[in-house]
């Protein structure tokens, strides 16, 4: 047993009725310094405080596995740690310590209407904000200190003081033997959320089309669509050849063909790529330059009639050609033309980077970008890109390790995506001709390496094209074109990749006859387990874990933002609230 004296907070000279702390605390100071500034933060550690009334906890969400009770007033109790942030590195640092220390010994003491530790930390943080003119940020732990019997009145088992079987909590450590411990955990777990912060929020496009700069104008986008629509009118003009034509299951195959024509009516291509690299080849300096321009122009008139996709931008030439001087030139010309006739950078622009062989040259890159920000006069850090994964030491590293984690490093938080090279991937590894295919083995495992390294980073992976496409306008070759292009997309798509090239106006309708034609089978399934969830109930015949729902949810999003299926629809069969469907996860 052991016993530790609490004294009364003192305020204004006059102690407290029912706030107390306890023994010395601990003041804190981290400086970091890099080469342009110097920044302080100040704080204080062990700061034991302890209410005896004007603290509840209730009015919380509950479901069926709640066993807390609410209450109306409690013992609070609390170590804390806090941190706050200074505004400038030359203040009286004496007295702003005092200040903050002050304001949340006071706010904590005064606040009788808590509603829980989290509602206090919230008054605390806000009191030390509005004491503390010089702090522009603050930061508070403050983990509960109690011993609390455990109630198993749930499970069926008596918990009874009065009958002497009381069931509390018995540890051999203090709280404070943890410390090192725990910090070292906080810290680790900080720099996780940095390099893994997961899902960022913005819809990945279901397709890239690359089309060679020289062949880009204002209605690009639009013909695509229109040559795509004919092509599917013209082969696949009812749902048995619809089937037939892209190897769709028959009992979707109507609700698909509907789904994929309102597609290509209504927003064919989903993002577009201007490509100055393979696609267009070794140009004299003043016709690369010319196309710069024109591209810009007609992309920038496409965004103002309202016919370009939500994503757009363009293909430099590699580093690793020994291009870079033209690859930068080119990228400047298009981005000030682009900018001065958009009195600005249009949302949805991305360039992509391709043939990377080093990590040097992502950086090298990412500073380029940064170089034309300031020279354009653009937000800090609106310029991104995506690199293009064509070579084996963008998969595997010089040094034997995936080289995923070091490209995404070396962008400095401007890389969007990696977009995966099927030719000149296979062309490194010496596979012969017919072995250059986007399902080939070889294919798999770097699609597979980049998969693991950049789950929970918010980098998007793509897939790559088929060289694949009609041999003339005979339905025979039309079909054989689609079914090759669309079992392509279906292998992407149950490994995980949603998103692929395509350099075709026939590959628009394989690609989303395969991708609703994937999804809709797995609908009604999804949605009656989802709903058995949300209802609390067991789905029949299976056994979903938290784990599964968040798949399922993940699936129904991705259904709807695909254009599979309404919203409306897996909302009324669900029973989801929209934020439960639309949210992240």
């Amino acid at each position: 047993m052991s016993e530790r004296p609490w004294e009364r907070v003192v305020i204004d000279g006059q102690p407290h009725p029912h706030a107390f702390t306890r023994g010395a605390f601990r003041w804190t100071t981290h400086v970091v310094r890099d080469r342009d500034e110097v920044r302080l933060s100040g704080g204080v550690d062990e700061l034991y405080l302890l209410k005896t009334t004007g603290s509840a906890f209730s009015g919380f969400l509950r479901d069926r596995y709640t066993i807390l009770p609410e209450t109306e007033d409690r013992i609070l109790a609390t170590e804390l740690d806090a941190r706050w942030r200074y505004a400038r590195p030359k203040l009286d640092f004496a007295m702003e310590r005092a200040a903050c220390r002050d304001a949340l010994v006071r706010a904590f003491a005064h606040h009788d209407d808590s509603r829980s530790v989290q509602h206090t930390l919230w008054h605390m943080g806000t009191a030390v904000l509005e004491a503390a003119p010089n702090v522009e940020e603050v930061t508070l732990s403050m983990p509960n200190l109690h011993h609390v019997a455990v109630d198993l009145a749930y499970c069926g088992i008596q918990n009874d003081a009065d009958r002497g079987r009381r069931l509390g909590v018995i540890r051999s450590f203090p709280d404070d033997a943890w410390r090192d411990l725990l910090e070292r955990a906080r810290r680790g777990s900080a720099e996780h959320r940095r390099r893994f912060p997961g899902d960022l929020g913005a819809g990945q496009p279901l397709e890239t089309l690359y089309v060679p700069a020289d062949r880009v104008t204002a209605t690009t986008t639009v013909e695509f669509g229109a040559e795509a629509l004919r092509l599917l009118d013209a082969h696949a003009p009812d749902a048995a050849s619809f089937e037939s034509a892209f190897g769709v299951d028959a009992a979707v195959a109507e609700r698909t063909r509907a789904r994929v024509r309102a597609k290509l009516e209504r927003a064919p291509v989903e993002d577009l790529r201007v490509d100055f690299e393979d696609g267009y080849g070794t140009r004299p300096d003043d016709e690369e330059d010319r196309h710069a321009e024109t591209t810009a122009r007609a992309v920038g008139a496409a965004r103002t009639d309202g016919t370009a996709p939500p994503s757009f931008g363009l293909r430099v030439k590699s580093f690793a050609d020994g291009a870079g001087g033209r690859s930068l030139r080119t990228l400047d010309t298009f981005l000030t033309t682009l900018t001065k006739g958009a009195a600005g950078l249009p949302d949805g622009f991305v360039v992509t980077f391709p043939k990377v062989t080093t990590a040097e040259h992502v950086a090298a890159f990412a500073e380029a970008l940064e170089r034309l920000e300031v020279g354009l006069g653009l937000a800090e850090r609106s310029l991104r890109f995506e690199v293009q994964v064509e070579t084996p030491r963008s998969v595997i590293g010089p040094d034997g390790s995936v080289a995923a984690p070091g490209i995404v490093e070396a962008a400095g938080g401007r890389l969007t995506a990696m977009h995966f090279g099927v030719f000149d991937y296979t062309s490194a590894l010496g596979l012969m001709p017919w072995e250059q295919r986007l399902d080939h083995p070889a294919n798999d495992f770097a699609r597979h390496a980049l998969q693991v390294a950049l789950a929970g980073t918010g980098v998007w992976i793509s897939d790559g094209s088929s060289n694949v496409v009609p041999a003339s306008d005979r339905t025979e070759d039309v079909h054989a074109a689609w079914r090759v292009h669309a079992d392509l997309v279906r292998h992407s798509l149950s490994d995980g990749f949603v998103q692929g090239w395509d350099l075709h106006p026939a590959q628009l309708a394989s690609r989303y006859a395969a991708v609703y034609g994937w999804l809709l089978p797995h609908l009604d399934d999804a949605t009656s387990r989802v709903r058995a969830w949300r209802e609390a109930a067991a789905a029949a015949g299976v056994l979903d874990e938290p784990a599964t729902v968040a798949s399922l949810l993940r699936y129904l999003r991705f259904a709807v933002s695909s254009g599979a299926v309404d919203a409306a629809q897996v909302l009324e069969t669900t029973g989801l609230a929209r934020n439960e469907l639309l949210g992240s996860g």
